[in-house]
């Protein structure tokens, strides 16, 4: 019963971008919720229809990014 920018919000409150990354995906492509998303702490945007490789490719960066970073944090 709450919105993704809320759930988002909350997450934020408890885990780092950089410990979770967080990828909307929402049918809303204005400008200002892209960046009402990415300034509540998001780390990317997907917009609905979700094109797959696309969605994936995105997933792959975040991911690479969070593991570039954790071994950093280990050196």
């Amino acid at each position: 019963g709450i919105s993704g920018s809320e759930v988002l919000r909350a997450l934020r409150e408890k885990h780092t971008s950089s410990e979770l990354p967080v990828i909307m995906v929402t049918a809303l492509a204005e400008g200002s919720r892209v960046a009402e998303a990415l300034d509540a702490g998001a780390n990317d945007y997907v917009t609905k229809p979700v094109e797959y490789t696309s969605a994936l490719a995105r997933i792959r960066s975040q991911l690479s990014r969070r593991q570039a970073e954790y071994e950093r944090k280990r050196q």
